[in-house]
């Protein structure tokens, strides 16, 4: 599980969190790995939200339900946020997502006067834009980040299984929201990506986690790590 930290030189934008201690032992390392950069919650200032499952927004609460980072302003979809704290949503859910309602009503209530929401396709400052990625959740939301002529699109869970969903678009979880958004949305996605050689990144991609969406002749895709970056 793959969360961002942005340093634009003047903020540290954080993109998602993780899942904290709910996914276990492997997971819950966020604010460790910022101590070993030498940082602390504190000094986030803002916070992007790809979507409100459990695995992108628990990370940002303590082990008692509270703020984690206090001092930081919360983006996130108007539409994710209205879904995930709605009781009759969660009584029409796919029973393994209805314990993910209480947790999108605690965050929102830990977090109380710092959430922002937006809709479509809107520029969020530090030159980063984030635009809608419908189907795996209502408000599913990717960000391009752009600085000094280049560009990265962090595009969440449009991908859940790098090995599956490349080569078959069409391939589903059962906790996706619309399975016909998603397909339209990857295969979207990938068009836009392998046309323009941006480059990628997603919440549940394996090292190395940055790379290219390359087409292929018969019509699937394929990811291709950005090896360089990382000196493989």
């Amino acid at each position: 599980m793959n969360a961002y930290l942005i340093n634009t030189g003047k903020k540290l934008i954080l993109v998602d969190s993780g899942a904290a201690e709910l996914f276990g032992p492997d997971a819950g390392l966020f604010p460790g790995n910022l101590s070993q950069v030498g940082l602390k919650p504190e000094d986030i200032d803002k916070v992007l939200i790809t979507h409100m499952h459990p695995d992108h927004i628990a990370g940002l609460l303590t082990t008692e339900g509270g703020m984690l980072i206090p001092d930081a302003e919360i983006h996130v979809e108007s539409t994710e946020l209205n879904y995930w704290t709605n009781a009759e949503a969660q009584s029409k859910s796919v029973e393994i997502s209805k314990p993910w309602f209480d947790l999108g009503r605690g965050w929102q209530k830990a977090y109380d006067g710092r959430i922002s929401t937006f809709h479509g396709e809107t520029y969020l400052g530090d030159g980063i834009t984030a635009f809608p990625l419908p189907g795996h959740s209502p408000g599913h939301t990717g960000y391009r980040i752009e600085s000094e002529g280049e560009s990265l699109l962090i595009i969440g869970d449009a991908v859940i299984s790098a090995a599956i969903q490349f080569t078959d678009i069409e391939a589903m979880a059962i906790w996706d929201y619309s399975a016909e958004d998603s397909i339209k949305t990857r295969k979207t996605l990938f068009d836009m990506a392998a046309t323009d050689r941006t480059v990628i990144t997603a919440t549940h991609i394996p090292f190395p986690s940055f790379g290219y969406v390359d087409r292929r002749a018969d019509g699937s895709y394929a990811y291709v790590p950005e090896e360089w970056r990382y000196g493989l």
